[in-house]
């Protein structure tokens, strides 16, 4: 297994971010204030608007590669899909961010019913995702920045190390990079200084303890 705070970063040509956000129209998106793993907005820890994207989009092909030559080359997971079957848009604005929190660990294996209802599920497909949640965890987590850093400054999205030797670092700011990580890593996005974030993030389940 890999180390826990080991990441994995590659970039997306600028011409696939460009065409992706002119298909953004079409896809009638909604931002919504984002909710915290409990499933509640509490803008003192979390101030956000995000919205829900079928992994039926070709983007999450391109992002699903990545996922997978990551977990070849370095974290070796046993993966079944993106959790929930969607990726999320985000998007910070001045004042926004996202403290620290990580997105799997004991406390994330309770379903919200809120988040269920976000998931573009149907009834039948929230009750299988569910069962599914009951054997498997978030294993992989990932976020492709969309922004270019020179249109917002602040919000970096900063790593805590666990271990003897924890120490915090960042990942690199450029526009198309897609990090992806050990779910039960540390992490947040720091304020919005000025400016607008925006991001594409997601996560990969597998079965637990493998």
């Amino acid at each position: 297994m890999a180390n826990i705070a080991t990441w994995y970063s590659t970039v997306l040509p600028a011409e696939l971010l460009e065409s992706f956000e002119r298909d953004l129209p079409s896809l009638d998106l909604k931002l919504q204030p984002s909710t915290t793993n409990k499933g509640q907005v509490e803008p003192k820890f979390r101030n956000s608007k995000n919205c829900w994207i079928s992994t039926t989009h070709w983007m999450s092909g391109l992002i699903w590669h990545h996922v997978m030559r990551a977990n070849r080359e370095n974290f070796m997971y046993d993966l079944h899909g993106f959790d929930g079957e969607v990726l999320q848009y985000t998007s910070y604005g001045e004042g926004g961010y996202y403290n620290w929190h990580v997105d799997q660990g004991l406390a994330g294996l309770m379903v919200p019913p809120q988040k269920i209802a976000n998931l573009l599920l149907t009834k039948e497909e929230a009750e299988q995702w569910v069962m599914m949640q009951a054997q498997c965890v978030r294993k992989l987590s990932f976020s492709l920045l969309l922004s270019d850093p020179s249109e917002f400054s602040g919000g970096d999205l900063q790593f805590n190390n666990i271990g003897q030797y924890a120490q915090s670092f960042f990942a690199p700011r450029e526009m198309g990079q897609v990090v992806i990580f050990d779910s039960r890593i540390p992490h947040r996005v720091t304020k919005i200084k000025s400016g607008v974030r925006k991001s594409l993030v997601g996560w990969v389940v597998g079965p637990r303890w493998r």
